[in-house]
């Protein structure tokens, strides 16, 4: 499966000759780009919407647990924060994303949105039912 010197953009390009990158789903896309370096994560959109073009993505993950005895107690979940850019400011709070490293953008922001895999719900009912009033919260209709 492994092919030495592979790279995102000739993943993308084969994928999107013949077959074609909208028919695959989450699993087959994460699997090929399992053994690159430069692999898209899956995320959890925290804050959005606080500064322009910017959201927030935490990651979740399993770490062996340090201390004493490490070997009797597993391991441990962990929680990354990263400030992930949005060029089309198309993520909400709850959004399930895929990001991917890219070259630095600002001092703390150096991953982009490469897929928006699932829509909040709740979110995704307000935008499609415009005539609907807010009236608890008016400022979620920003």
């Amino acid at each position: 499966m492994f092919r030495f010197g592979i790279g995102l953009r000739s993943i993308l390009k084969e994928s999107m000759r013949g077959k074609g990158l909208g028919r695959e789903s989450v699993e087959q896309i994460m699997e090929k780009f399992q053994h690159i370096p430069n692999r898209p994560k899956k995320g959890l959109v925290i804050k959005a919407g606080l500064m322009d073009k910017t959201v927030t993505v935490a990651i979740d993950y399993l770490a062996p647990r340090r201390g004493k005895y490490r070997q009797f107690d597993g391991k441990v979940k962990r929680r990354v924060r990263l400030l992930v850019h949005d060029e089309e400011n198309a993520c909400r709070v709850g959004d399930h994303v895929l990001i991917r490293q890219s070259r630095p953008i600002s001092r703390r922001k150096h991953h982009i949105i490469y897929a928006i895999t699932k829509k909040e719900p709740g979110r995704a009912w307000l935008d499609s039912h415009p005539d609907y009033e807010y009236k608890a919260r008016p400022e979620l209709r920003k």
